[in-house]
């Protein structure tokens, strides 16, 4: 078993998501604070929710998925396949 499967069910899920937006994030060439600017999240949050230190809420995920020009469903798909790939 990997160190993965021995996280919590909540641990394992933000370690997903924030794989998958400092991908998705540095794939264009974005820093955290034009993410979140362009998302229109307080400062900072963004910062927080890719570094682990809070869950985003559903809109949030959809104005963060906006600004990477894909649905609130492929994110939430590309955060599943993050989770996947361990």
């Amino acid at each position: 078993m990997t160190q993965c499967c021995k996280l919590p069910h909540y641990a394992f899920r933000m370690k997903a998501i924030t794989r998958c937006l400092k991908v998705l994030r540095t794939e264009r060439t974005l820093s955290q604070l034009e993410v979140g600017q362009r998302a229109g999240l307080k400062e900072y949050r963004y910062w927080r929710i890719e570094a682990g230190y809070t869950t985003p809420t559903d809109d949030e995920l959809e104005q963060i998925a906006k600004v990477f020009k894909l649905s609130l469903e492929e994110l939430k798909e590309r955060i599943h396949g993050a989770a996947v790939v361990r």
